[in-house]
């Protein structure tokens, strides 16, 4: 008589078991190092997103709310105003007449003015985080910083070492990212 021997036996059961447990374990700090590093690239991307919105902005002379400028003679550049101590950064034009400061004052206030937040955890890095990016009315091209000015932010997240340091090009206003 012949018996048949199809199947595991608990053995062979409790040995597999314990060894996908004991891969599962090893794989599971590296899942939350891959969510926080993928939180911080959306971040970055968010951000570039954004800064070509903004761009767009003021290659089309839109003024505000969806406007053309009034007159011919009025200067509106549209840009992007760093928050770096509260981790937001606001998107709107600037209204400069015969100025040529990027501040608070010629801000313009309308519904085209939004402030993001960036997501739990992601932060700017003080030490390269600029007061503001501004690009010309009509040419997209870059009108503040100068030359001389700083033209990179940094993102870092809690946690992990990793960053992503985008760096806008004074001269052609185009977007490059690192990431480290």
């Amino acid at each position: 008589m012949t018996i048949n021997t199809k199947g595991f036996t608990l053995i062979e059961l409790l040995i597999s078991i314990s060894i996908l447990s004991i891969i599962s374990l090893l794989l599971l700090p590296n899942y939350g190092n891959f969510n926080k590093k993928n939180t911080l690239r959306q971040a970055a991307l968010n951000l570039g997103n954004d800064v070509e919105l903004v761009k767009n902005k003021a290659l089309s002379g839109v003024y505000t709310n969806g406007s053309n400028c009034p007159s011919d003679n009025c200067k509106v550049d549209w840009g992007i105003k760093f928050n770096c101590s509260a981790n937001t950064y606001t998107l709107g034009p600037y209204e400069l007449g015969t100025s040529t400061q990027y501040n608070d004052s010629n801000y313009v206030s309308s519904s085209d003015v939004k402030t993001i937040s960036l997501p739990s955890k992601v932060s700017f890095d003080s030490a390269t985080c600029p007061d503001n990016w501004v690009f010309g009315r009509l040419n997209g091209l870059v009108t503040y910083p100068s030359s001389g000015g700083n033209n990179q932010v940094k993102l870092s997240i809690e946690g992990i070492s990793d960053s992503v340091t985008l760096t806008l090009d004074l001269t052609s206003a185009s977007l490059t990212y690192e990431s480290n």
